[in-house]
């Protein structure tokens, strides 16, 4: 798993499906997205929410069959507020 995405009230109910889409790479491996609750890293307000899971995307890498070294993705985060962010992972296989 790459990463977890997700976006909370102050209840720690979610704000809705987040929207993730692949802007470039993997160039030896494939991306999936999982709609899942997972734990969170929240901060401030939202710190409490962290002892609870959370619905969101998760995003996974599968590496081709036989594929060792380094690959890269980047992909874009679309929030339930309109908010669009863009991520960007290195991946190293061994």
């Amino acid at each position: 798993m790459l990463s977890h995405f997700a976006q909370i009230n102050l209840d720690c109910s979610s704000r809705g499906r987040i929207e993730i889409r692949v802007i470039s790479g993997p160039s030896s491996g494939t991306i999936r997205t999982v709609h899942r609750a997972d734990y969170e890293h929240f901060t401030g307000d939202y710190e409490r929410c962290n002892t609870v899971k959370v619905a969101g995307e998760s995003v996974y890498y599968t590496p081709a069959k036989g594929f060792t070294g380094s690959d890269s993705v980047e992909i874009d985060i679309f929030l339930t507020t309109g908010v669009e962010k863009t991520d960007s992972f290195t991946i190293t296989v061994k």
